[in-house]
């Protein structure tokens, strides 16, 4: 008799938990801070490395000549 409670408590929790994992969770829809602060701490940034030619930002002639052997050989580019 004991085990049969038992098994049956077991029963109703399977089914129980099974109901509960069924639920579709819900999607929360953030809206994303896209403010940007002028500066940080009262300084602005004064060095921008997308001005900077690429040839004069690097000073390795090793690492220059891979550079543009990949640009040369890139076939997204050509």
């Amino acid at each position: 008799m004991f085990k049969l409670r038992i098994h049956t408590y077991i029963s109703i929790l399977g089914a129980c938990i099974a109901l509960a994992s069924c639920k579709v969770p819900t999607m929360v829809q953030r809206a994303e801070n896209r403010s940007v602060p002028q500066s940080y701490n009262n300084k602005e940034d004064t060095a921008n490395a997308a001005i900077v030619d690429w040839r004069t930002f690097f000073k390795d002639k090793v690492l220059v000549s891979l550079i543009d052997t990949a640009i040369q050989n890139n076939q997204e580019l050509n």
